[in-house]
């Protein structure tokens, strides 16, 4: 049995104050994955809030609960390793039902958010770009000027400016390959 919980970190004080939006997709890909080499492999997701941001992310899920994962709102709340077996044990609150439940793991999966590079402040003082309150790169305006700058010539993509998938990744650095074209 596997099973991973997702928002690790998330929405306690001190840290991650925002959804990373990639984390529901790539633990449904991973439960995905795991089915196809071993189906008779248990595998759940303790979720609290599910996201599906991004082109396909939702068909993810529908794939992966068609597999026979399991999706169990809660909210775990204590993990102890069996010295013997090294299985592990999940204690969870099940937010839909209130009751208080644990289950023994051979594998658990810890779904952590994404967060800024601590090289970002060096970067920024070097590249006199400025960062956000989180500690990402300030694009000029979002709106008006997405992917760019302050500074002339210098454009942003990728996780620079967030959490983002690869396929918007993708997207921004054409963008902004295109964006330093025309402009230089």
């Amino acid at each position: 049995k596997i099973a991973w919980i997702q928002c690790v970190g998330r929405g306690l004080a001190n840290r991650l104050p925002y959804c990373s939006k990639v984390c529901c997709m790539i633990a449904a890909k991973q439960t995905i994955i795991t089915k196809e080499h071993d189906a008779s492999v248990g595998t759940t997701i303790f979720y609290n809030d599910l996201k599906a941001y991004g082109k396909g992310f939702w068909g993810f899920y529908q794939k992966a609960k068609e597999k026979g994962v399991r999706y169990i709102k809660a909210r775990p709340y204590d993990v102890r390793e069996d010295p013997a077996s090294k299985n592990v044990t999940v204690r969870f609150e099940d937010l839909e039902t209130g009751q208080l439940k644990e289950e023994e793991l051979e594998l658990l999966v810890l779904s952590t958010g994404l967060i800024p590079s601590d090289r970002n402040p060096s970067l920024s003082k070097v590249l006199e770009i400025e960062l956000d309150h989180l500690g990402f790169f300030k694009e000029k305006d979002p709106f008006l000027a997405p992917l760019e700058t302050k500074v002339k010539g210098i454009y942003l993509c990728g996780g620079a400016t967030g959490p983002i998938d690869i396929s918007e990744s993708v997207v921004q650095a054409c963008a902004a390959g295109m964006k330093a074209i025309l402009t230089n």
